[in-house]
């Protein structure tokens, strides 16, 4: 057992030759795990190791364990004989006890190739002779690839990926060349409950209506969490978020009241386009309203079955919206993101990101401003890029949303100024662009918040 340990390599294989080819191991670590439920099946059935191995230890107390590994390592080196000499020699409650400690383990273990082969020797141990098999043990179930995929919702090429990344073993195979994989439905219910375990970010964002941006924050604020295990990942690709905190928050999210009144709310979308040069707050925002703390809370302003997320135009404009400099209640730095951070933003992302539309995005690239990253398969811009020129340069779209005007009309506004510095398509120079607008701004609050006169009051 210490060969498998060795730092040889030449030593560490020729352990794993040893090893009869009725078990499906390939490396040393697969074989000491099985040596491991071997042993803990041997001191926990109180199926005694052979005469000569009890007796071999000076002092059976402390050295009990060690008697264990070596019936274990024996049991694995001289397989199948040996589990053939434990049917015949052991006392049925014995043998009971020892094939019900095989399925225990392979129940509770979380390592396939441990799980595969315990119920693989049961399996065998039920169609022996019944005087030779253990009473009232049965053979674990099987599954064919077919029933199995359609059981996990996935195709069968699927389940021969997990084969191939050592993530699942067959129970055995049958029909010619052994082209037919039969599986342990013990091992298609674990795989079924790490199904269950998390829903697709996909299929999230899209009942949600919010975008990755919004999940990513989310989860770095500890609202939502990424799953983590790779056979969920293999078998149904892409990200996956635990199901017992998405799904909670995407039912408070479809059942967000309409609004108290028609007018005074604008889409959380239009909300974030006044944010400008720096990451648009929707884990902020979105936190603040799940723990009540959003003043005026959110509404669904949407009359399709897809949510659309609304916020107060006040609240917006006074708490959220603001250029890089700006210092709103609602924020978040790219530094929170922590390790779900990403150095690249996607086309949409990068939209979102300049407040501009695609045509803008275009052309942005064909003068040079913005460069796509090579060899990424899918197009995608440098955030930093992004980000750097996000805080040089302002668009009047994200003028137009700060201001409460259609981007269309936005020049009415700012025509009394003179704006030199232009790219065209609608992006000016921040420095210049963003005091304009941050004085506009103030003036409408100064008027909204003026008390009319008693002679507009008797007009009225």
């Amino acid at each position: 057992m210490m060969a498998l340990f060795s730092d040889d390599e030449a030593i560490r294989q020729a352990s794993v030759r040893r090893v009869p080819p009725s078990f499906r191991v390939e490396t040393p670590t697969e074989i000491f795990e099985l040596l491991l439920a071997f042993r803990h099946a041997f001191r926990v059935s109180g199926a005694e190791p052979t005469e000569e191995v009890a007796a071999s230890p000076e002092d059976e107390g402390e050295q009990g364990d060690w008697r264990h590994w070596v019936a274990a390592v024996r049991f694995m080196l001289e397989y199948p004989r040996s589990h053939w000499d434990i049917l015949q020699a052991r006392a049925s409650r014995k043998r009971a006890a020892f094939h019900l400690a095989f399925k225990r383990i392979a129940h509770n273990s979380y390592v396939p190739i441990v799980r595969s082969e315990l119920l693989r020797i049961n399996l065998e141990a039920g169609h022996l002779p019944t005087r030779s098999s253990s009473n009232g043990w049965r053979p674990s179930p099987e599954m064919t690839a077919n029933a199995a995929a359609k059981k996990l919702s996935v195709t069968p090429g699927a389940l021969k990926q997990l084969v191939e990344a050592k993530m699942l073993t067959p129970l055995r195979t049958r029909g010619p060349k052994d082209r037919i994989a039969l599986y342990a439905e013990a091992d298609i219910d674990a795989l079924e409950v790490v199904r269950n375990e998390g829903v697709s970010c996909n299929w999230f964002r899209t009942v949600s209506a919010l975008p990755e941006v919004a999940i990513e924050q989310l989860a770095a604020l500890g609202h939502l969490e990424f799953c983590q295990n790779p056979v969920a990942s293999m078998l149904y690709g892409g990200k996956r978020l635990r199901a017992d905190m998405a799904g909670p928050l995407l039912e408070k999210i479809t059942n967000v009241a309409g609004p108290r009144s028609g007018e005074g709310w604008i889409p959380l979308t239009e909300a974030f386009i006044g944010v400008g040069g720096r990451e648009k707050p929707w884990g902020p925002v979105l936190a603040a309203w799940l723990t009540g703390s959003l003043p005026g809370g959110l509404a669904d302003n949407s009359a399709s079955a897809a949510p659309a997320l609304s916020i107060s135009a006040t609240v917006a404009r006074s708490l959220v919206m603001g250029g890089p400099s700006a210092t709103p209640w609602f924020s978040f730095e790219p530094e929170q993101y922590g390790d779900l951070g990403r150095d690249w933003f996607s086309p949409g992302e990068t939209i979102a990101y300049l407040n501009c539309s695609a045509v803008e995005i275009s052309y942005l690239v064909e003068r040079g401003h913005l460069c796509p990253l090579a060899g990424q398969g899918r197009i995608r811009y440098g955030r930093n890029e992004v980000e750097e020129f996000a805080r040089a340069w302002m668009n009047t779209r994200e003028a137009a949303a700060r201001l409460g005007v259609s981007p269309r009309h936005v020049w009415r506004e700012l025509e009394p100024y003179c704006i030199r510095r232009t790219l065209g398509r609608g992006f000016h120079r921040r420095d210049e662009l963003e005091p304009i607008v941050e004085l506009e701004t103030k003036a409408r609050r100064h008027d909204a918040m003026r008390p009319r006169s008693s002679h507009s009051a008797l007009v009225a």
